[in-house]
């Protein structure tokens, strides 16, 4: 599902326009099975949307394609510093990392006064106050000399080497407070809130009066500067850029419609941006054109920023990191996760920082080129490789038990897949798939028998004796289902999913080789989020 601008420039002082949706539905098919194995002929049924996102919440899309794209430990994230008073930002310049401490009292609520800037070496050492007794500092940036901050009365500065604090411009009272902050070669760029004076402004680096350069604007969300224009989220749901020295009858909508910017990055082509509330991550080219979504079903993205290869972002709701390739796109990637509500994200040459600012925590995690040491991906996006249909296969099956009533199977799955012979398992139906590619996939469901636990801790145990012969990449287990993913004995690439729902089960494993993951990758958070059990 992608947004889309109208094609052309738009031009004025505010960006209040809806962007256009695509909705893209998928053809499917359905066939039946019965526990004896009679078949009827593939009927066309309704297009289930292979959408990201994987399983239940608190999940890491459960692992999907974990298997494909992990086979070594994740990261462990490093504490850089610790006991902190609520830091909220990160930048990181040279051998340094630096945050400010937004300052709140022991019941936690903002005080005037105690926030701070502090640094500390990337590699380990004790941090360094550069200015204290800040009125609660909220946004960080820096350049090849300093480094600059916001307060409640306007925007600071401070050498990266060391040195004293000064101040770089300031809000008239009553005229608002600092929403983000950005700076350029010339200028600091500042967002300032406020239900009527509020706007994009800008003031000289070494000092000097807030200059217009976008008002009547309640809110600014997010700012990013490159050596031609600015780039702002405003109001939460538009994307637009000023070319360096225009003003508001300058500015030109990139994207519009939007569900809550959460943040945004720009390299020397493209401008990157999330959606906090639709949990997508999309981008649009500077000069304008159709934003197209990279990634979707994020849990709250913030954040964005950008190296050579990779694109970053924070996710507030799912507390992780993750990356996605600028390249090849595909599955995100988390570089940590666990996180409690990750505030602030910089990335420099071999290290990612943040900070969660309810435990006072500055983190990092170390990072290496295309090999980083990742841990399952969040979703999958859209990619251009996916087939353009899929095959719903549903089986149904009497179990006989008097455990538990008729009932079946629900699986999405890639259109190449046709059933073939399938093995005669007592107490259990199982269905085999096959591509002609030779991946395989296996459907299974039946139900406890009597006396056994009820639980998907007896699947579970199953399963890790199943696998102790293999090189299990990803595992993860929650009181209905689990996952299990990795790399078989002959080399090929499988992920498993099971689910219970009372005495019924139902698990599938899809298996594949290698050199398939390009083309299995996007599609294995779909095919394992529509694994249901169906009642009859």
């Amino acid at each position: 599902m992608g947004k889309r601008t109208e094609g052309h420039s738009d031009h004025g002082a505010r960006f209040f326009k809806s962007a256009r949706r695509a909705l893209t539905a998928l053809a499917v098919l359905s066939v039946w099975a019965t526990a004896c194995g009679k078949k009827t002929p593939p009927q066309e049924g309704p297009a289930p949307v292979l959408s990201a996102s994987g399983t239940p919440a608190g999940s890491v899309s459960a692992g999907v394609a974990a298997s494909a794209s992990v086979d070594r430990p994740p990261p462990v994230p490093v504490v850089v510093a610790k006991g902190q008073n609520r830091p909220v930002a990160v930048t990181i310049a040279g051998a340094f990392i630096y945050w400010v401490n937004h300052g709140v009292d022991e019941a936690g609520k903002q005080k005037t006064g105690a926030g701070s800037v502090q640094k500390a070496p990337i590699d380990g050492g004790d941090a360094t106050v550069m200015a204290d007794k800040q009125d609660l500092p909220m946004h960080v940036a820096k350049d090849a000399t300093h480094i600059y901050w916001t307060l409640t009365s306007g925007v600071a500065r401070a050498p990266l080497a060391g040195g004293p604090a000064a101040s770089v411009t300031r809000v008239p009272q009553g005229q608002g407070v600092p929403s983000a902050l950005a700076v350029g070669d010339e200028f600091v760029h500042v967002g300032i809130m406020h239900m009527t004076n509020g706007g994009i402004f800008k003031a000289a680096k070494k000092g000097g009066a807030l200059l217009e350069v976008n008002g009547g604007l309640v809110m600014t969300d997010a700012l990013a500067v490159d050596g031609e224009s600015t780039f702002a989220c405003v109001n939460g749901d538009v994307l637009a850029r000023i070319p360096k020295g225009g003003d508001a009858k300058d500015a030109v909508v990139l994207a519009k419609g939007l569900q809550g910017c959460g943040g945004i990055a720009v390299d020397d082509a493209s401008v990157y941006f999330s959606e906090s509330k639709s949990g997508t991550l999309s981008r649009v080219a500077k000069a304008g054109g159709e934003a197209v979504v990279l990634a979707r079903d994020l849990g709250e993205p913030h954040d964005v920023t950008v190296s050579s290869d990779f694109i970053y972002w924070l996710e507030w709701r799912s507390g992780r990191v993750a990356r996605l390739s600028k390249k090849s796109g595909g599955v995100p990637m988390v570089v940590a996760g666990g996180l409690k509500a990750p505030r602030g994200l910089a990335v420099s040459a071999g290290t990612v920082a943040w900070c969660t600012p309810d435990d006072g925590t500055v983190m990092k995690v170390g990072i290496d080129g295309e090999g980083v040491a990742v841990s399952a991906p969040t979703s999958s996006p859209p990619s251009p490789t996916a087939p353009a249909s899929a095959v719903a296969a549903t089986v149904a099956a009497r179990t006989g038990t008097g455990a538990c009533d008729d009932f079946g199977v629900k699986l999405d799955m890639p259109r190449e897949f046709e059933r073939g012979a399938s093995p005669d398992i007592p107490g259990r139906h199982v269905d085999m798939f096959r591509a002609p590619n030779a991946a395989q996939l296996l459907v299974e469901h039946g139900c406890f028998k009597p006396g056994e636990r009820q639980t998907i801790d007896l699947l579970w145990d199953r399963a890790l004796a199943e696998y102790k012969d293999t090189r299990v990449t990803y595992k993860k287990k929650a009181a209905t289902w689990f996952v299990f993913s990795g790399f078989a004995k002959d080399g090929r690439i499988f992920y498993r999913k099971a689910i219970v729902d009372g005495a019924r089960w139902a698990t599938f494993n899809i298996r594949f080789a290698e050199s398939l993951r390009s083309q299995y990758d996007p599609l294995l958070s779909g095919i394992e989020r529509s694994l249901q059990i169906v009642k009859e």
